[in-house]
């Protein structure tokens, strides 16, 4: 009798390691092979065991920092989960959780928050905590209250009951017989050739090169049960047990029910009778099947449901938002360029003032210049209006308000870094922001600038970025150009802003939008490769509205593109 080491469902070839009592050890073999591929894509994350006390965070020099801390908990030093776009993360309302990107060249961080759907796939760390801030006393405990799942939490609850009911299974499967599996023939079993029933013997013959047979002195091991089914094939089944010879049907070209297991001896040939030139084709025109034990209908079962599952994962295709919103804003350190923080009497005011304005439009990219750290004392700005939307790196400030660039997107930044520009006005250490970020599969280049008010200075830098920019394919760039762009024929704008032109870029704001209304200019823009449609351009008034236009700095500027 052949050893059965195969189970054959829904055209997948199972594997299965045979014993020699003789029962069939289930493996899981192949079927494992599709799990594992399955819980790759539609993870159903088990982070016990992987954390421990402390915190992590980027530097603004772009490291992942770790420190001790007795309030918050951390995936242990230097660990990190692989997550994909479309996995969600939730806490109870009792604590919150910060996500650190980590793959090389990319940074981005997000605030604490109870609830993140991951934009793109990467490596990430994460830290964890009670609101209140109280002390952990236990890691597993606090750990608890994290879920991690692909697309929908059902999911991956439906694919953990697969599995679950796949391992139960194995133990059913292992004492099994052979008389369980499906048979996969393979060619070594067979060669060209006939046989057929001669009395209570088998007698083969080598002259008949339009047949394939089992080969000489060899059977296959066929349960009770299945079923022997054909395509362009007529099989002949003689029944071969020892001491026992008996044909179970001549040739036909229909399905042929075994009723009584045992050794058989095969043959096969083409409905048309031409001569065999491939043992192998043969072999792809028959299936031998048994139909007969639940057990295998179950396993089946549960391949069709993983089948399903894959068909119907919820995944965050980028791809599919051809249009993006790109704001660039002076925010005068979120207090109109006064040169400080918001004081705490001011709070709430120019807290919901600013906070609207991002909340208001949610760009793609918002790039701000005059940024700082913190909105006022003790309150971050990355906490307070950034919010859980965006990845953002932010140059640290120096010891003016025009230090601070900050790019912000709903997308990973990689190769974030700030130049500075190599002829500053006195003191004021101009400066751009550089990150790249893949939109509709494109890889952008993005800059936050802002640019000097001297026109031999701001000249100088409009060339260094464009010595810096020229091999990029696709470049946003959001600046305060410190440039009237609704005064083209001035000497100013012929020597600075008309250099982007003739570079071939184009400017969203081509003047009639006054971003900075104390001189009813417009200094703020948007540029551009060419390879990118402006569709709209708009600025938000409301900061005037509210303060009046002797005490507001800059308005946001925000355009609508599209990638070509």
């Amino acid at each position: 009798m052949n050893e059965l080491n195969f189970l054959k469902i829904n055209g997948v070839i199972h594997k299965f390691t045979a014993q020699p009592d003789p029962n069939v050890q289930k493996t899981l073999g192949e079927h494992n092979d599709r799990i594992s591929a399955l819980e790759a894509e539609t993870p159903y994350y088990n982070l016990k065991g992987r954390f421990e006390l402390g915190t992590v965070y980027i530097t603004n020099d772009n490291q992942v920092r770790y420190e001790n801390s007795s309030n918050t908990i951390r995936l242990k030093n230097g660990g990190v989960i692989h997550l994909n776009a479309g996995d969600t993360i939730t806490t109870d309302a009792t604590t919150e959780f910060r996500l650190v990107r980590t793959d090389e060249g990319y940074v981005g961080m997000q605030s604490y928050l109870t609830t993140f759907t991951v934009v793109e796939s990467g490596n990430y760390t994460l830290a964890m905590r009670y609101k209140d801030l109280s002390v952990v006393d236990d890691v597993e405990a606090l750990l608890a209250r994290l879920v991690v799942v692909n697309g929908e939490v059902k999911i991956s609850k439906h694919f953990k009951k697969i599995e679950e009911d796949v391992d139960a299974l194995s133990a059913e499967l292992s004492s099994l017989s052979a008389d369980s599996w499906r048979i996969v023939t393979t060619s070594d079993q067979f060669e060209v050739g006939t046989a057929y029933q001669s009395g209570s013997g088998i007698n083969y013959d080598n002259s008949a090169k339009d047949c394939v047979r089992t080969k000489r002195n060899s059977t296959i091991y066929i349960p009770s049960g299945s079923r022997i089914a054909t395509n362009g094939l007529e099989v002949r089944v003689v029944y071969a047990e020892s001491g026992q010879v008996a044909t179970v049907a001549n040739y036909t070209a229909d399905p042929v029910d075994v009723a009584v297991g045992g050794a058989y001896v095969l043959v096969f040939r083409y409905t048309d009778r031409r001569e065999i030139t491939s043992i192998d084709d043969v072999l792809e025109l028959f299936t031998i099947e048994n139909g007969s034990n639940p057990l295998v209908e179950r396993l089946a079962k549960h391949d069709a449901q993983i089948s399903t599952l894959k068909d119907n994962e919820v995944k965050v295709d980028n791809s599919a938002k051809g249009v993006f919103s790109i704001m660039s804003y002076n925010a005068g350190r979120w207090y109109n360029g006064s040169g400080s923080k918001v004081p705490d009497g001011d709070f709430e005011k120019f807290h919901t003032l600013q906070k609207g304005i991002i909340d208001r439009y949610s760009p793609d990219i918002l790039c701000v210049q005059e940024y700082s750290d913190d909105i006022s004392a003790g309150k971050s700005t990355l906490e307070h209006l950034i919010g859980s939307r965006y990845y953002f790196h932010p140059t640290a400030l120096g010891t003016t308000s025009y230090d601070g660039k900050a790019i912000c997107t709903s997308r990973s930044l990689s190769d974030a870094a700030n130049i500075v520009f190599t002829t500053p006005e006195a003191a004021l250490n101009r400066n751009y922001e550089k990150a790249y970020v893949f939109m509709n599969g494109r890889k952008v280049c993005i800059i936050s600038a802002h640019l000097s008010q001297g026109q031999t200075e701001c000249a100088s830098n409009i060339q260094q970025i464009l010595t810096d920019i020229q091999d990029e394919t696709y470049v946003i760039i959001c600046a305060d150009t410190n440039i009237d762009a609704g005064d083209p024929t001035s000497a100013k704008y012929q020597a600075t802003l008309k250099q982007f032109v003739d570079a071939g870029y184009v400017l969203a704001n081509s003047g009639d939008l006054k971003t900075y209304p104390k001189t009813q200019t417009a200094i703020d823009n948007i540029i551009v490769t060419s390879n990118i449609t402006i569709k709209s351009t708009i600025v938000d008034t409301q900061k005037m509205d509210e303060l009046g236009i002797d005490d507001v700095d800059h308005l946001p500027v925000i355009s609508y593109i599209e990638l070509f």
